[in-house]
């Protein structure tokens, strides 16, 4: 499996986590559903939202009330956890990948090709 697979599998499953992990936050932010989207400092009397940064599960508040999962904002919200880890992830293997890099390496590798130039000079 490539790279790049390995990424974009590990980020919609961080996605997923992750947006699993917002429905424990309580939104009062957002509030609404498309094209009703509001924002707000308090919150909502009578609809308790959930998830972040889009709410995607909501409850009318009353006594044994189901919640609800608004799916667009659902799929949007894993998508948008999924972008977030898969550029954290790429960034931190580049980092690592100069980091692991010796730099003396390249030095000389610039210093044989030089003294190769000159070399190469002086025969013609």
């Amino acid at each position: 499996m490539c790279c790049c697979r390995k990424v974009a599998l590990f980020a919609l499953a961080a996605g997923i986590a992750l947006t699993a992990l917002t429905a424990m936050s309580l939104n009062t932010g957002v509030i609404g559903e498309f094209p009703d989207v509001r924002f707000v400092s308090i919150p909502l009397l009578g609809v308790s939202y959930w998830g972040g940064p889009l709410p995607w599960l909501k409850q009318v508040v009353y006594p044994g009330a189901p919640r609800a999962v608004v799916w667009p904002y659902l799929l949007a919200d894993v998508a948008f956890w999924a972008v977030v880890v898969a550029v954290t992830k790429l960034f931190c293997i580049k980092v690592l990948a100069k980091a692991k890099a010796k730099p003396g390496r390249a030095r000389k590798a610039r210093s044989r090709r030089r003294a190769g130039r000159k070399s190469r000079r002086r025969r013609r």
